[in-house]
């Protein structure tokens, strides 16, 4: 009888251990797709900018450009991501959310509030003497569990910035 108990054991102590090993690999990967459409859209942003600001008449703001393509290119890359994250504009308005950015809502640039949330959010920022700005990006590292009707289960924000423009 104890060489079955000791077996029951170390049977569970084994699966726990794959488990753990289990989560930090799904965690790791989750984090790692988030800081990379986080990048991808910073370069996005970067690239738009850089493209036309040498065009006179012609807004290099890619969040002012009426036609769209700089946002119609940071979703583009959100899809070849498989990047999804179910939500609402709401996301961007969490007060923790907030507070780390040092934001209020009124810089919420994207999501407007007619647009549909794609999973990040994008707020203006200015220098101290408000002559120039510059975009901080928030991205969700998030756990979708969809086969058990759950849906999103963790959100965690990632955030960056671009330079100043």
């Amino acid at each position: 009888m104890k060489d079955s108990t000791g077996n029951a054991a170390l049977s569970i102590i084994i699966v726990m251990i794959v488990g753990i090993v289990g989560l930090l690999i799904i965690a790791s990967n989750m984090y790692s797709k988030s800081y990379r459409v986080k990048n991808s859209i910073i370069n996005a942003i970067d690239s738009y900018h850089i493209v036309h600001s040498d065009i006179t008449g012609y807004s290099n703001d890619c969040f002012d450009d009426p036609t769209n393509s700089c946002i119609d290119k940071i979703n583009q890359d959100l899809r070849k991501e498989a990047y999804f994250v179910g939500g609402n504009r709401n996301n961007c308005l969490e007060k923790r959310i907030l507070n780390n950015l040092k934001v209020s809502e009124s810089d919420l640039i994207f999501p407007k509030s007619g647009d549909s949330f794609q999973g990040y959010c994008v707020f203006k920022g200015y220098n101290l003497d408000y002559s120039k700005h510059y975009y901080k990006i928030v991205t969700f590292s998030a756990l979708n569990i969809n086969a058990f009707g759950i849906g999103t289960l963790i959100k965690i924000p990632v955030y960056g910035e671009t330079r100043l423009y």
